[in-house]
């Protein structure tokens, strides 16, 4: 003990210790009145402010690899700690660490114990280890009482974490959480966004609403597509807590209604494809680009510019067209089919069970995924089993997109349709003056199983006019 001469010191103060227990700083005035007090050098202090050191910690220490780095060097004697869990809550880690110390002759002194431990004598070193059986337990019941709590919480539909953006608290005198309440100006941005969407407006439009009516982003800054996507994907808008991939009805009300939500995310997912193809969001200008394909390869049309003039033509060159006459003969036919009686009844349907069943099983398939890579990540699944579940489960998610896609209705049409009450005209007046190209395309993916064209047979059709013997199409429910 007297050939102490260099003290390093370790201070740490985990997140859940915020608001009780000694901070870095105070550990740090008490590490350097023990090193006056014993006469050591105090030779360096290392700090992990706001880190948990249990095996559920989500950060990650940075302080106490340097100081094991600093003991395996031999630049000191001793470590010193206010308590004994301030070095670690994980017995692996722990034990390893006692190991270390035994092995290179480092002494530690614990402060709230006022003494120093050699883990060459088996009594300390039993002390210690202790110690860290005590801490790990510890951390293992703190653990499990936040899962419960955050558990029964979620079923509760109580909310966590900071507030949504849309939504404002009112607590009583006891500051306990009375309700969550939309927030009159934020929850006009959100549904403005998700029913924008569901509309087929594009991103670029909506944030000039936004910033029109002077409505701050959730963070206070400007609007930008990744902050419309993360309102417009975000499920407590429906009402709903979700935790651990189980959804729960939150104790706050909804923002939109689910049709409405779903439309939105169909817009979301197919911008997404069409920024592959096109490079950019709202960048896709055209009607059938990638919508229609070739009735030879069947592979996509797409648009291009030769001598001043738009064509649509597949990449073998084996079937094209001049752009203007396709387009205007698909949209006769596509206002045709949304004025006819039977069409209008099938789409007003009073709600959209399928869809919302079939979303919900796509929902429950991804959370299954989720559920088995985590556990993967985690050590409790062979990477072989994974591969089992993944052969099993995306197939099923495949399936079940699929059925999404085909049963959604989106709201441009039921606008549409419950508009016109079979007006062809009106119809169409809507089609050219209402709707986006993104609004357009969403229309014709629910009404068109394939658009396909056909080679020229050799002879011209007149300037301007489109040949209807070259359009091979295919309604969807079409027997």
């Amino acid at each position: 003990m007297d050939g102490v001469k260099r003290a390093l010191g370790y201070g740490r103060r985990s997140v859940l210790d915020a608001r009780q227990g000694k901070s870095v700083g105070e550990q740090e005035a008490v590490y350097r009145a023990d090193c006056d007090e014993h006469g050591w050098q105090a030779a360096a202090y290392y700090v992990d402010d706001g880190v948990s050191a249990s095996r559920y910690a989500r950060g990650t220490r940075e302080g106490w690899p340097d100081l094991l780095s600093a003991l395996r060097a031999g630049k000191g004697d001793l470590l010193w700690l206010w308590d004994a869990s301030r070095g670690g809550r994980e017995l692996e880690a722990w034990a390893n660490f006692l190991t270390l110390c035994r092995t290179l002759g480092i002494l530690v002194y614990v402060s709230t114990h006022g003494r120093t431990y050699d883990m060459v004598r088996p009594v300390d070193w039993e002390t210690l280890a202790y110690d860290g059986v005590r801490s790990t337990a510890d951390s293992d019941k703190k653990s499990l009482d936040v899962r419960r709590g955050m558990h029964g919480s979620a079923k509760a539909g109580r909310p966590h974490g900071p507030v949504t953006y849309g939504y404002r608290r009112v607590y009583g005198d006891r500051r306990q959480l009375v309700a969550q309440e939309p927030d009159p100006m934020a929850s006009t941005a959100v549904k403005l966004i998700i029913n924008g969407l569901a509309h087929g407006k594009p991103s670029n439009a909506i944030i000039r609403e936004l910033e029109g009516l002077n409505i701050p982003s959730p963070k206070g800054g400007s609007w930008g597509h990744s902050t419309i996507r993360s309102v417009a994907t975000n499920e407590a808008y429906l009402g709903r807590r979700l935790y651990n991939g189980t959804r729960y009805d939150a104790m706050w009300p909804a923002l939109v209604d689910e049709s409405a939500f779903y439309a939105a995310q169909r817009t979301i997912n197919q911008k997404r494809d069409e920024k592959g193809r096109y490079g950019r969001p709202n960048a896709v200008r055209h009607l059938l680009s990638y919508l229609a394909e070739c009735d030879v390869c069947k592979k996509h049309l797409r648009a291009m510019k030769m001598r001043g003039h738009y064509y649509y033509s597949c990449p073998t060159r084996q079937a094209a067209t001049v752009l203007g006459t396709v387009e205007e003969y698909v949209t006769r036919l596509a206002v045709a089919r949304l004025a006819r009686e039977d069409i209008a009844a099938t789409l007003l349907r009073p709600d959209d069970t399928a869809m919302l069943d079939a979303r919900r099983e796509v929902e429950v398939l991804k959370a299954r995924l989720t559920d088995a890579s985590t556990a993967y990540a985690k050590g409790r699944l062979t990477i072989d089993r994974l591969g089992e579940v993944e052969a099993e489960l995306l197939p099923q998610l495949d399936a079940a997109q699929k059925r999404a896609e085909t049963v959604a209705l989106p709201l441009a049409i039921r606008g549409l349709v419950m508009d016109a009450r079979g007006d062809e005209k009106l119809i169409r007046q809507r089609w050219d003056d209402d709707l986006t190209i993104v609004a357009r395309r969403d229309i014709l993916r629910v009404l068109f199983e394939y658009i396909r064209l056909r080679p020229a047979n050799g002879a011209r059709a007149p300037r301007g006019v489109f040949d209807p013997d070259r359009l091979d199409h295919r309604w969807r429910g079409q027997t």
